[in-house]
């Protein structure tokens, strides 16, 4: 068999015309049309550029995806849909295809399942969450075709194994060099400084950004480009198998071939032909001690599962496993007094991994136990996707911990999403694309023989038959040097510098897998003769997902997509050894039949451009319009006033409901118009301004409803923006004089020269001001949003805060009480109210004093808790919590 064993891989298809055809992947080797020639190239180019733009910025969470991030990434991934399924067109089809086909209808049955529960949520809960979700869940699924379509050959599945890799080092690399140099170096900033080294970032101390970048600096987990350090962990997991049987077949190599190398090559090639087995045991090595480092548990027994079932399921490691035990069991020894003393350093360094083992399991309950309640009360359809924490918020237990953005468990995550349908379709695709060809790939004995190469080999022109298409390759280096471009152009030195060294390592490698035949042949080999590490790989990140988040997110799932679409491509590639030889079937389907893919593809990327690609543009442009300041957060509108550019009301109204579905927007509005309201426009256009402001604040809640966060928002921009309004009483004034029938203001003398006085003016302080009414407005939003999260402390807290302002002691009272009842009862530190950071804006401190005096709820000759409190006030708006507790509590201790 090594007579026909191609002795490269990517090489061009000149150079594979010339071996037989021994595909048998139901294609013909090469497109039949100019068409499907172009179809294959823009295919593997956006591939390229997908994997680069995945593993570089890996959009890991739910808020970066229902922030819009991942929006490249799903583009992407249905342009490959799209270009893959005009390739299938243009080929040639054996009656394998049919068979491939059951799997393509399951596929469309989850996505149009999916979709039908998008739309039923649609003003049930966040529309842009659940559309966001459902497209990204949806780009990930039409990947796997797309794989095994384009992956039709053996030697072109290995070419898209070498960029995985070369990408997948890139991130471990880049990995080591955070957790050793970045990591201390701004670990000793933030120690040095705290508050300068966040501003010196654009990030406000307080915020709650700050709160998760200092989480990430002052954490011991290797977290590499991604966001969780179990988001890297599955990534780490996916890639495990495959470096695995890698090193095994390296290692496993027959004396006769090492041998024939020794005689019959240079002194540089069998140094090539060394490191085809000490390359992956590096890897192995590396991918182990970065596993150890993310500290994650679920992914350590993910990569403990992996390792028995790829022993267990491929034929040949199986068959091997028994011989190597026999002749070598002091290695099997060693390596596991190895593993025991890697664990043993590792608790050594840090005992609460193990320690907190139960904790993580119990707080892991309670997000099983709220799932399991959301899922009971909408079992068929769900909540949508990316739902999960605003639902989760609503029915969380007092005693439960942290307000996940997923249950930690793909199961339950796709039964709250799309109800218990989307996940039995699901769980039913995933079986079958397990179970596919899986027994006749699952006993096979042969195997194919290893290469041996001879000097004239390696004596062609370095790189002649492995430099690939020069479009996949070339796309791939483009993307790295456009990452390069952007640490250059934004990141610091240090960052800078490890772009640079970790891009030429991997580099390095990329150039050595491509270019050293013996490379070229181990990965060929690994591909054809062990397809179910592929699906190993897939079923190690399940077993990940079963107690971890990172479900259906880019840089978590691209990798097992990839490696379930080459699983299903490698079942042909069985069939084809099979029946060598033998002339294939051919079967020509109707001109109906070849365009199904292409009209599936065509419909998709048009619903995507709808209900996602124009909201999303129009949403940006918005955004783009006006640019916040880094410290304040607070949109500058200075230079739009003084040039004249603001914003007609009628035009920023377009812009707010351009994109009717997006909560995102109509906060921007918020901000927009109560920025506007604050600035030094004319009083008489304030007034349009305010009921703009209200409506921007009516447009967040529709869109989001029953979300606190939301009602939280409102009710802090209203607070916000109330603070001019009570320190400027004109535009009460003037509300008061129009309702009184005074008509527009006049902005210059009247026609008697005099100026015109405004009736009833005196008689506004006897009303309502616009500030009291946008405090009332605030206090109504902060109820809301206690009563759709009622175990936060914080929030209840900042309720009984605003109530003491607007002099409302009854519900300050109730308030105080739930949230004292909260820090009682919750054994969370992070969730006491000592942990709290209650906003008081100070402008609006004189304002709880007069109205606590007047209700004689502060002594006259004061107290320690109201001094207390006003020192704290003075220094910062932010407040910890505690001394707000005990301030307002002494408003209702009897004397």
């Amino acid at each position: 068999m090594s007579s026909w064993l191609p002795s490269s891989i990517g090489s061009d298809p000149a150079v594979l015309s010339k071996e037989p055809d021994v595909s048998g992947t139901g294609y013909s080797s090469e497109p039949q049309s100019a068409l499907g020639r172009f179809a294959e190239t823009a295919s593997w180019v956006l591939l390229a550029m997908l994997l680069v733009l995945s593993l570089w910025w890996p959009c890991d969470t739910a808020i970066a995806v229902a922030k819009g991030e991942s929006f490249w990434h799903i583009g992407l991934a249905l342009g490959v849909f799209f270009f893959a399924a005009i390739l299938a067109s243009s080929v040639a089809r054996t009656v394998a295809w049919q068979r491939m086909s059951v799997l393509w209808l399951l596929v469309a049955m989850v996505i149009a399942w999916h979709a039908l529960v998008t739309g039923y949520s649609i003003g049930r809960v966040n529309s842009k969450n659940a559309i966001y979700g459902f497209w990204q869940s949806t780009a990930l699924w039409c990947l796997i075709p797309s794989v095994a379509w384009l992956a039709r050959t053996p030697e072109r599945a290995a070419r898209l194994v070498k960029l995985w890799w070369v990408i997948a080092l890139f991130v471990i690399l880049w990995g080591f060099w955070e957790y050793a140099v970045l990591q201390p170096s701004q670990q000793a900033q933030l120690a040095k400084d705290r508050i300068g080294y966040l501003q010196a970032n654009n990030i406000d101390p307080d915020s709650s950004a700050a709160v998760l970048i200092v989480n990430r600096i002052e954490s011991t987990e290797v977290l590499s480009v991604f966001a969780l350090a179990n988001s890297y962990a599955g990534f780490l997991v996916a890639l495990w198998p495959l470096w695995f049987g890698w090193m095994l077949q390296g290692l496993g190599r027959s004396p006769e071939s090492r041998s024939a190398v020794r005689s019959g090559a240079s002194d540089a090639n069998r140094f090539s032909d060394r490191a085809v087995w000490l390359v992956p045991l590096v890897l192995v090595i590396a991918t182990a001690l970065a596993l150890l480092l993310t500290k994650s548990r679920t992914a350590w027994l993910a990569t403990g599962v992996a390792t028995v079932l790829a022993m267990l399921l491929d034929p040949i490691l199986r068959s091997d496993l028994g011989r190597w035990i026999k002749q070598k069991p002091g290695v099997f020894a060693g390596l596991g007094v190895m593993l025991l003393g890697l664990f043993g350093t590792v608790y050594a360094i840090d005992p609460l991994i193990f320690q907190e083992a139960g904790k993580s399991l119990a707080y892991r309950m309670d997000y099983w136990r709220g799932a399991w309640k959301l899922i009971a009360e909408q079992p068929l359809f769900g909540f949508g996707s990316l739902n999960f924490q605003t639902a989760y918020l609503q029915v969380k237990a007092i005693t439960a911990s942290e307000s996940p953005a997923d249950p930690h468990n793909f199961l339950l995550e796709l039964a709250h999403s799309g109800g218990l349908v989307l996940l039995g379709l699901t769980v039913l695709l995933m079986v079958c694309l397990s179970f596919f060809q899986l027994r006749s790939r699952l006993f096979r004995s042969e195997k194919l023989s290893e290469p041996v190469f001879s000097e004239p080999v390696y004596n062609e022109p370095m790189g002649a038959s492995m430099r690939g298409p020069k479009w996949f390759w070339g796309a791939a280096i483009i993307a790295s040097v456009l990452v390069f471009l952007f640490a250059f152009f934004t990141a610091g030195d240090l960052e800078l510098y490890g772009t640079a060294i970790v891009l030429a390592g991997a580099l390095a490698f990329g150039v050595w897998l491509t270019r050293s035949p013996a490379a070229s042949a181990s990965v060929y080999l690994l591909v054809k003769n062990h397809p179910l590490l592929f699906l190993v790989s897939f079923l190690g990140v399940l077993v990940h997902f079963l107690a971890s988040g990172g479900w259906m997110f880019p840089g978590t799932m691209v990798s097992p997509a990839i490696a379930l679409g080459l699983w299903i491509a490698g079942a042909n590639w069985a069939e084809s050894t099979q029946t060598l030889g033998q002339p294939s079937t051919l079967s020509q389907p109707s001109a109906l039949g070849r365009s199904k893919g292409v009209l599936a593809a065509l419909a998709i990327l048009g619903l995507w451009g709808w209900s996602m690609a124009m909201p999303w543009f129009q949403a940006q442009r918005a955004y783009a319009a006006f640019p916040k300041d880094g410290k304040t957060g607070r949109l500058v509108l200075d230079k739009a006033i003084a040039d004249k550019s603001l914003p007609t009301v009628d035009e920023y109204f377009a812009l707010v409901t351009s994109a009717p579905l997006d909560p995102d927007l109509a906060r921007w509005g918020m901000e927009f118009s109560g920025a506007v309201m604050d600035s030094d426009i004319p009083v008489s256009e304030k007034a349009s301004w305010l009921h703009q402001f209200q409506q921007a604040c009516k447009f967040l809640i529709e869109r989001s409803p029953k979300d606190s966060t939301a009602y939280a928002d409102a009710a802090v921009e209203s607070l916000r923006t109330s603070i001019g309004q009570t320190l400027d009483t004109s535009l009460t004034e003037e509300m008061a004089f129009r309702r009184q029938g005074g008509g527009p203001a006049l902005r210059g003398p009247s026609a008697s020269g005099g100026a015109r006085t405004r009736g009833g003016a005196a008689r506004a302080t006897t009303t309502r001001t616009i500030g009291t009414q946008l405090q009332e407005d605030s206090l109504r939003y902060y109820q809301e949003a206690t009563k759709y999260a009622p175990a936060n402390a914080e929030l209840h807290l900042q309720t009984a805060m605003v109530a003491a302002m607007l002099g409302n002691w009854k519900v300050c009272e109730a308030k105080l009480d739930q949230a004292e009842e909260i820090d009682r009862e919750t054994k969370h530190r992070d969730r006491k109210i000592e942990a709290a950071r209650i906003w008081i804006p100070h402008e609006l401190a004189p304002l709880l004093e007069d109205r606590a005096k007047s209700a004689k709820k502060i002594p006259e000759d004061s107290s320690p808790q109201w001094d207390t409190f006003k020192r704290l006030v003075d220094r910062s708006d932010s407040v910890p919590g505690e001394p707000v507790r005990q301030m307002l509590r002494s408003f209702f201790n009897k004397p």
